[in-house]
């Protein structure tokens, strides 16, 4: 939080020259807090949080915690990364957002519980907008955004993650392919390797990687693509289709220790593990045409393994994307940010469910957002409800009722709400809260 608000005043006052622009904490608390609450209040417009038309006036919360003003000028300079601070020849193309990914991944290590199954994949940021580092995945659920790597357990919990940006090659890691740069750098997250398992995807298997994983103590497996086999003499596809579901063969290189499989199912699928065996065969269900049910299928004991391990990453963006920030901002970094506070809403989640004593009562994750939202938007400092910063609808059934209505003193000087008029009076109707003129107060209110 300091971090956050001491770089967004930095650039407010050297970058935008606005002196006058101030940001305490309790106001970066509320306004994070908004963000939290759009996850699960979704609306077309942010403007709407503000809004007191009768469809949504829930949202008073909001109003009453920061104006609009407010919170549109704190969005405008948000900034964690001195802008004048980059290093000469620094080509990190995730300057912007570098410090913050470094302040989490501390945190998550610091306080995550380690499982022993961990895994490695991909996560995509949705982004449309243009830059240099939005991927095209083709295939993918989300085919357009930021790449990121992580490291998960198998409940989901991230214990570290970076940007991909681009083909940078740290000196430690040169010569090495992508794939087995981005294994070798996650698990510098683990601290005792020796206990846990690693699974990845066949983007980051090869023989080279699983063999330095073992010289480092660390059982691994994945599924690996066809031309990395390196020719292992494998029986070919043709030939385990000819024997049918379930067929496998085999092979294991003394040199490396590591173990490769074929298996065949709808169509053969290629293994490597530095650790685990192919017994004892276990069995698994697949549909079967000619008898139109299941039947059971051999399957060798690692890709059951595989099975059981793969998950964290797949489990970590399925939570994310059940009350994600819907709040969108032009800044290409502005998802990346949001991202980052919805993965820190996971992970504090998922530690309150393993610390739970067993016999309460665990919070669901929409439950414990709206904990953290209405504990950060109550923090305002601001003792009354806030004004809207533009003008509100009033509804007719309110505006032409002829009760209560009783002109006030305001001292901010907004426009006249009368459609015929453009005075800016100081006073209001304390019931409608709309600017008013002495002489266009009875005209509003008639009919």
């Amino acid at each position: 939080m300091e971090h956050i608000q001491r770089e967004t005043l930095r650039y407010a006052l050297e970058i935008k020259n606005d002196s006058l622009f101030s940001l305490d904490a309790s106001e970066l608390r509320v306004f994070i807090g908004i963000l939290i609450f759009s996850g699960y209040v979704k609306l077309p417009s942010e403007r709407m949080y503000w809004s007191e038309a009768v469809d949504v006036h829930a949202n008073r919360l909001v109003r009453e915690a920061m104006t609009r003003g407010t919170y549109m000028k704190i969005k405008r300079y948000l900034h964690v990364q001195n802008n004048n601070g980059r290093r000469p020849g620094d080509t990190d193309r995730g300057f912007k957002v570098r410090p913050l990914i470094s302040m989490l991944n501390d945190s998550f290590r610091k306080f995550g519980i380690y499982q022993q199954n961990l895994a490695v994949d991909e996560m995509i940021v949705r982004y449309y907008g243009h830059h240099g580092l939005k991927q095209f995945m083709r295939g993918k659920p989300v085919r357009f955004g930021y790449k990121l790597w992580a490291l998960c357990g198998a409940d989901g919990f991230c214990h570290k993650f970076d940007l991909y940006c681009g083909k940078e090659v740290r000196p430690e890691l040169q010569g090495k392919p992508l794939g087995s740069r981005v294994v070798l750098d996650m698990i510098g997250a683990v601290e005792n390797p020796q206990s846990h398992s690693l699974f990845f995807d066949n983007f980051f298997t090869s023989r080279s990687l699983l063999s330095e994983l073992r010289a480092r103590g660390m059982q691994a497996t994945g599924t690996v693509r066809e031309n990395r086999m390196e020719k292992c003499p494998l029986k070919t596809q043709k030939e385990l289709a000819k024997e049918g579901c379930g067929a496998y063969d085999a092979r294991f290189d003394k040199e490396t220790e590591v173990l490769a499989v074929r298996w065949f199912d709808n169509k053969s699928v290629n293994m490597l593990s530095n650790y685990d065996f192919v017994h004892p065969i276990r069995m698994t269900q697949r549909f079967n045409r000619s008898t139109g049910g299941k039947v059971d299928v051999p399957q060798p004991r690692l890709l059951s393994t595989y099975n059981d391990g793969m998950g964290g990453v797949d489990i970590h963006d399925w939570h994310l994307s059940k009350y994600n920030i819907a709040i969108r901002g032009k800044k290409w970094y502005w998802c990346l940010l949001t991202r980052m506070i919805d993965m820190t809403v996971v992970n504090a989640w998922l530690l309150h469910k393993v610390c739970t004593p067993n016999g309460k009562a665990q919070l669901s994750q929409v439950e414990f957002r709206r904990e953290i939202a209405i504990s950060y938007l109550r923090s305002s400092s601001r003792n009354s409800a806030c004004l809207p910063t533009s003008p509100a609808l009033v509804p007719q059934s309110m505006r032409y009722d002829g009760i209560g209505h009783l002109m006030g003193p305001m001292g901010k000087r907004l426009r006249c709400r009368l459609e015929t008029c453009s005075q800016k009076p100081s006073k209001w109707c304390t019931k409608c809260r709309v600017h008013l003129c002495v002489k266009c107060f009875v005209p509003y209110h008639t009919a």
